[in-house]
């Protein structure tokens, strides 16, 4: 996976379009949180399940990361020390680098200052994850069910397959509310 990182990183690097560079970096930060999540269960004694305040926090400071104006950008986040399926979680890493990745592009302009608050618990075996940022709101057109972007149709597509629900509200940044059934 380190290769496939390292190869889709050269080739943005080498891109002097921006589209295509853009393309090939959110793919290498894709594969960049499911390193993170091997390496995880690399160093865990279980690899079935993982805790989520082990991995969320980690990865969102490893997205944040690659973005230049990540100085910029304080986080809250609160995650309960919950254990769930390792298949599960890997889904719900790639939903929680398109909503970083989506906040970091979209909602913060270059050297504008902001924050991104992440919560997550388990409330009567639901997995509840409230990710909301306080930068330009997410357009009011835009529909989750049926939009262009790559990204919100990936968090659609796998929110569905995880038999869960999601909502958002573009009310003083944009707010996502997920909820999962472990």
């Amino acid at each position: 996976m380190n290769t496939i990182y390292s190869l889709l990183k050269m080739e943005a690097n080498s891109q002097e379009d921006i589209l295509h560079k853009s393309i090939l970096l959110d793919a290498s930060n894709r594969v960049r949180s499911m390193m993170l999540l091997y390496d995880k269960l690399y160093r865990s004694e279980n690899t079935d399940i993982i805790s989520i305040k082990d991995y969320f926090p980690t990865l969102i400071s490893e997205i944040l990361n690659i973005f230049p104006n990540h100085e910029n950008i304080t986080t809250d986040i609160n995650v309960e020390p919950v254990a769930i399926s390792t298949k599960i979680l890997s889904s719900i890493g790639i939903i929680i680098n398109e909503l970083v990745t989506n906040s970091m592009k979209y909602s913060f302009g270059e050297g504008q200052s902001g924050k991104i608050t992440f919560h997550a618990k388990i409330q009567n075996q639901i997995l509840i994850i409230n990710y909301e940022d306080d930068g330009i709101p997410i357009d009011p057109t835009i529909l989750l069910q049926s939009t262009n972007s790559f990204g919100l149709n990936l968090i659609n597509m796998l929110v569905k397959q995880l038999k869960g629900i999601v909502h958002i509200e573009n009310t003083n940044g944009t707010k996502y509310k997920i909820e999962i059934k472990i």
